[in-house]
């Protein structure tokens, strides 16, 4: 049996997803800190050992507290892994600092997802969007599509852009199932650039479907402001635009300090004047 040495102890914040789309803040006590491990592991036991319940199901597992469910687990492979937006930096170590985020770098993982037909067209014909989501900044770009076959375009335009605007390469691509013909041609252009791609686990929304939540949230935000303006549906695009720009502008408390997606992803403040 091999051992490893705990260099310390300390509490864990972890911003979770708990279903439907709704996040709480779950506390780890007493974890360790083992500098040669790569992976974060949760004890069943432990979990029991405070009292929770841990419910196991063919794709999916949820952590209750009684009748309150404070976390989520979503299957890959042989693991469960837990549902998690973000580590908070306020987990503090007896001896140690927490640590890093999982993305080391701003670039490091950006989710595609790619949703439609809808039933309208937008003004100028589109049919589709795509949205892009950077997970260090939580950054999101929009583009409407006639078509599915436009995704390749861009792609590589919001690459080439983002790499410019952040002076940084990108790493690692993770797009929804948007279907194999389309996989094989981003993953073909993303071999070239040396960007690492696979397809998103659709089970698990807080570790691979970033995008597809983005997307959920900004439709959800498009039909209200729909229904509240009484505009035709033709306008959904605009509308769509809008509420993305209107994200990057606001504060999260998905980031640290509550900052603003645009400024993390650019790194400049946002003139006065636009605030």
């Amino acid at each position: 049996m091999r051992l490893y040495t705990v260099t310390g102890t300390g509490d864990v914040r972890l911003l979770v997803y708990i279903g439907d789309g709704h996040q709480r803040v779950l506390t780890l006590r007493d974890v360790y800190h083992v500098p040669v491990l790569d992976k974060n592991l949760l004890s069943v036991s432990c979990l029991a050992r405070h009292n929770l319940q841990v419910i196991f199901g063919a794709r999916s597992c949820q952590i209750m507290n009684g009748q309150e469910t404070i976390g989520t687990a979503y299957k890959k492979d042989a693991l469960y892994i837990l549902s998690t937006a973000r580590h908070s930096n306020e987990a503090t170590y007896a001896k140690r600092a927490p640590p890093q985020s999982e993305d080391p770098h701003l670039l490091h993982t950006m989710y595609l997802n790619i949703c439609g037909p809808v039933d309208m067209a937008t003004r100028t014909g589109d049919y589709y969007f795509a949205t892009f989501v950077n997970t260090y900044s939580h950054h999101v770009v929009v583009r409407l599509m006639k078509s599915k076959g436009e995704i390749l375009k861009f792609t590589q335009e919001y690459l080439d852009r983002a790499e410019t605007v952040t002076g940084e390469h990108a790493a690692h691509f993770c797009m929804a199932d948007i279907g194999n013909g389309t996989f094989d041609t981003l993953q073909a252009y993303l071999n070239t650039k040396g960007i690492s791609c696979e397809v998103a686990n659709e089970h698990a929304p807080g570790i691979e479907s970033a995008a597809a939540q983005t997307a959920s949230r900004l439709l959800k935000t498009t039909q209200m402001m729909l229904t509240d303006a009484d505009w035709i549906s033709g306008h959904w695009g605009d509308i769509l635009l809008h509420a993305a720009h209107t994200l990057n502008q606001a504060p999260t408390p998905l980031i640290t300090g509550n900052c603003m997606p645009h400024e993390i992803f650019t790194k400049k403040k946002l003139p006065i004047r636009i605030l």
